[in-house]
Parts: C-alpha cells; structure tokens; sequence
C-alpha cells in the first residue's frame, strides 16, 4: 500500500502541488480532489466555513491550511463554540479588564489570543444567537475593547469555522443568523463522509496500525478488510480508527480476522 503520495495539479498556466496537506490520506478522487481544494485556498485571508460530519476530520484539515499559509508560525486558536456561554461570550471572545464585570480579571480573549494567526471555531452552528451576533461585530472590523475598557486594540485574524450541521436547515429554521452566515463562509470546504471513499480505507487502516508501535506489526485478512469496506461508518474516519484498534485487541495473534471486527451498534 501508498499513501502520502505528493499530487501536482495543472491550474491553467500555474502548477499547483498539495504537497503540503498529504497528512490527508488517500488516493480516492474525492481525497485528492479535497487535497487540490485547500491548496487553491490556503494562501488566502478569507474566511473559510468548513463542512462535514462528525469525524471526517474538519479540525485537521483547518490545522492544516494554517499551517500551509503565510500565517504558520503565528498562533492557531483552537475554541469548542458549544462552550462559549451567553453570559460570558463578550469576556472570552474579547477578554477583559478588572471592573468589567463580576469577577472579571485583566486577560486577553479568543482573538487577541489569534492575533496574527488563525482563530478556529468548531461546531460553529451551536452559538446561541446570542454570541452569534457578538461574534458579527467582531467579524466587522480589527480593532476590539476588552470587556470594561475604553482602549481600542487592533487584531489581524484570519477566522475558520467548521460545523457538521446543515447549515441550509439551520438558516432556514433561524437558528443560525444570515449576515453571520455570509461573513464566515466567503469560501467553503466540504469534507466527504468515509462511505463516499470506502477505497480509501487499506490506506487508513496501514496508517493507524504503524502510527503505534504496538500495533505495527500486526495486518488485516482480506476478507477482513472486504468487511471494513462493506460498512456504512457513520462516525467516519474517527470510527475507523477506533474499530482498527478494537479488532486488533480482540485478535489472536497478529493476523486480524473478520470475526475480530466488531461496529459500534448505535
């Protein structure tokens, strides 16, 4: 088996290579097709919406283009946007000064702490409205005011969102804001669900099993592999992962067999 295997692209007179995001296995047409998008779009400081189910591996895939632009180096900030409270939305994402509020300390919030990097929001659809529109004023500009505080401070951000929702179905219920929507997804990047590139799985399972050293030596039957194939994987590559390293704990010896291959029943 290959993987990480560098793909050059021809974009009218300009060769484009995806060198730089082969941390993304696969071969498959949608893999190497996603490869070829980040490439086109990494040197960019647009924002960027990235799309996909839970575990299709949306966080890596923003770490990557962060690292493949003119920002790597400079800090990339990572931020569950589940966790972003209504009460306490304006503190984290602009910090605060003491006398801003109860409790308040003198700490920089989520952008200050991107300053010159990338700041990256994942789950982005689960902000309350709330935050939702506070995080809109900040998209609006690069100058903020710490919570309690008259002094301006500018910011240079290059802002990532990802979620795994349908964003059309959240829109259209009003649970994600339109303008909101429109400044965060000037470009978007889809990522395919593992059962639209089931080829792709050999190459995952090789990577999982030599990327531990306890693992390394052991291999799949192919009938073995043919049962991986035939699966659904709901919880895409992350599932993936875990069923390789289930079966390999359930196996006797270092061959894996169909009957040490058990899905998690959902």
């Amino acid at each position: 088996m290959q993987y990480g295997i560098c793909q050059i692209f021809s974009l009218g007179d300009n060769k484009m290579t995806t060198n730089g995001f082969d941390t993304l296995l696969g071969n498959s047409r949608q893999i190497t097709g996603l490869k070829k998008e980040l490439a086109r779009i990494s040197q960019s400081d647009e924002p960027i919406l990235i799309e996909g189910e839970s575990g299709t591996g949306k966080t890596m895939i923003a770490s990557l283009l962060h690292e493949n632009s003119r920002r790597r180096g400079n800090p990339f900030f990572s931020v569950n946007s589940a966790a972003i409270a209504e009460n306490l939305a304006e503190g984290e994402l602009m910090g605060s000064v003491p006398g801003g509020f109860t409790d308040a300390r003198n700490r920089p919030g989520y952008f200050e702490l991107a300053n010159g990097g990338t700041l990256f929001l994942d789950e982005v659809s689960e902000l309350s409205t709330v935050v939702q529109a506070k995080l809109l004023t900040l998209c609006e500009g690069n100058i903020l005011y710490r919570v309690g505080s008259i002094n301006p401070i500018k910011y240079d951000v290059r802002l990532m969102c990802a979620t795994n929702a349908k964003m059309s179905d959240c829109l259209r219920k009003k649970l994600f804001r339109t303008d909101l929507y429109y400044r965060i997804s000037v470009l978007r990047i889809k990522v395919p669900p593992l059962r639209e590139h089931i080829e792709d799985i050999p190459i995952l399972i090789e990577h999982f099993l030599k990327s531990n050293p306890e693992y390394k030596n052991y291999y799949f039957a192919p009938d073995a592999i043919e049962k991986m194939l035939a699966h659904n994987w709901p919880g895409n590559v992350r599932e993936l992962k875990n069923c390789v390293y289930r079966a390999v704990s359930l196996c006797n010896g270092e061959l894996v067999q169909p009957e040490d291959i058990i899905f998690d029943q959902l």
